[in-house]
């Protein structure tokens, strides 16, 4: 059975461009695909960089809701940007099924 998991390999700091705590005021979005309206890709957040590379693991790992509907629905190829809005992580399925999660923890919201 194909399931759909989405692994988080940033620390919950690395979503906030001071490196504190996810609720933080200074928290780092990712509101549109690409980063940006103009999808520059780019990011402020400066918490990580190659020094930090072997500092990182894997944080949380989420699992979606493909699974319960794969047995009724074939399956589809959708993929996705996760969005980081309002300190939530949106993610969506191949499913069409959105969830929002905590971004520090993995958590369902």
């Amino acid at each position: 059975m194909r399931s759909t998991m989405m692994t988080a390999a940033l620390v919950g700091f690395a979503l906030t461009s001071s490196g504190g705590a996810a609720e933080s005021d200074d928290t780092v979005e990712w509101r549109h695909y690409g980063g940006s309206r103009a999808s520059t890709k780019y990011s402020p957040a400066d918490q990580i960089d190659a020094s930090k590379l072997a500092e990182l693991a894997v944080a949380w790992r989420w699992q979606s809701k493909d699974d319960q509907i794969e047995a009724e629905v074939p399956a589809l190829i959708l993929r996705a940007t996760p969005l980081v809005v309002g300190g939530r992580l949106f993610v969506i399925s191949a499913y069409n099924v959105i969830s929002a999660l905590d971004p520090a923890t993995g958590e369902e919201l």
